[in-house]
């Protein structure tokens, strides 16, 4: 089967936009999942050493940056953007 060559040339142009989209998608999510993890660390960190003088709702918060993770937080923060 001999396809023209302006159809195979508009199936690869369709095709590497894609492969391009998805890496770019891809890129997003990364930097998001790190800017997510620098963020949960410095909550922890900061606030790990001082959780017998914190008040409660201080304690509350930092609970929940431990048990959070990142899809909660990313729809949470992003919802339907994406």
């Amino acid at each position: 089967m001999n396809l023209p060559d302006e159809l195979i040339t508009e199936i690869y142009k369709y095709d590497g936009r894609y492969k391009e989209n998805y890496n770019k998608l891809m890129r997003e999510i990364d930097n998001q999942n790190n800017r997510y993890n620098t963020i949960k660390n410095t909550i922890i960190n900061s606030m790990s050493n001082y959780v017998m003088i914190l008040p409660s709702e201080s304690i509350e918060y930092l609970r929940e940056a431990e048990n959070s993770s990142f899809s909660s937080w990313f729809f949470k923060k992003f919802g339907n953007y994406y």
